[in-house]
């Protein structure tokens, strides 16, 4: 990464903070595409390939846009996110939810997610009030879309892996906004 650091420093003109924000963004680029093929590999072998690539579709827009638990290390990042994925991929989806509860759970968690808003990670700067109400607006119209999907397909085998992708994510930002506010970050 030093390499990358000096290559930065000498090669474009940036201010030492967009030096940093470039470093940054990189370095979740590289490490989110190098889970994201481990995470192919092992679901492939674990015969879930279908299964994990649509809780990837679920769970990207509502990730990027809203965020959620953040870890210190790769590694823990890592186990998190398989453990994550494989009880949504695996267990959850063979917990059905009776349709009437899961409209009103869906329902619920979308404007959860709208109220949390964003739970980012301590180390990226704060957004702005008019950012923060364009992302709350983006994941509004992501968790909604996707509710309206699990609603239309609600008795295939698919509907579980995308209801259980929208509670999950729904309680990893609730996780998330209590643990920023126990260690006292601004958001």
């Amino acid at each position: 990464m030093n390499y990358i650091n000096d290559y930065i420093r000498e090669n474009m003109s940036l201010t030492v903070r967009e030096q940093k924000l470039f470093v940054y963004y990189l370095k979740c680029i590289l490490y989110d595409v190098s889970k994201l093929i481990l995470f192919l590999f092992i679901f492939s072998m674990l015969h879930m390939l279908p299964e994990f690539l649509l809780t990837f579709i679920i769970q990207f827009p509502l990730r990027t846009i809203s965020g959620g638990l953040h870890f210190r290390h790769y590694w823990s990042c890592f186990a998190f996110s398989l453990v994550y994925l494989f009880l949504i991929t695996a267990l959850f989806r063979k917990i059905l939810i009776p349709f009437e509860i899961g409209i009103v759970l869906l329902l619920l968690c979308i404007i959860i997610i709208y109220q949390i808003g964003q739970v980012r990670s301590p180390s990226r700067p704060s957004l702005s009030d008019i950012e923060l109400l364009r992302r709350k607006r983006a994941v509004l119209i992501a968790a909604g879309c996707e509710t309206l999907i699990a609603v239309l397909i609600y008795q295939t085998d698919f509907a579980p892996i995308i209801y259980w992708s929208i509670i999950l994510h729904t309680l990893q930002l609730i996780i998330g906004k209590w643990n920023l506010a126990r260690l006292n970050v601004p958001q």
